[in-house]
């Protein structure tokens, strides 16, 4: 799979050998709960607003240890705060969010960096 995120697009994982690891989504919806006095239940009224939450993790193997360091300190810095995330999977098609990442967080252990996100989206465009 290959995921894009923001405007311009920054690759967050390029597919091939390099594939998301623990890919989550979770839909939320708005649900107001009417109670009227002395009914036999509660009247749950749908309100829409969708709010999904996509998180994954990509581990990435950079050239030598220096550029995984380099890595490591500076691509946070790189991300933006909000944008598109883009979701192309290899066998066709491609899902996109209006998003912005809640989190992000890169450890980093000899040439290899392992890099968290989560991401807040609304529905799918």
């Amino acid at each position: 799979m290959i995921i894009t995120y923001g405007n311009p697009p920054t690759l967050l994982c390029r597919g091939g050998n390099e594939q998301p690891i623990g890919l989550d989504k979770q839909d939320e919806r708005s649900v107001q709960v009417v109670q009227p006095m002395e009914a036999e239940g509660v009247d749950p009224i749908g309100r829409a607003n969708k709010q999904t939450v996509v998180s994954f993790a990509v581990l990435r193997e950079h050239a030598d240890y220096s550029a995984s360091e380099l890595f490591w300190l500076t691509h946070d810095d790189d991300l933006p705060d909000e944008g598109t995330l883009s979701l192309r999977p290899e066998t066709a098609g491609v899902v996109n969010y209006p998003a912005a990442l809640q989190r992000s967080r890169t450890t980093l252990l000899g040439a290899t960096t392992t890099t968290q996100y989560t991401f807040i989206c609304g529905a799918s465009l």
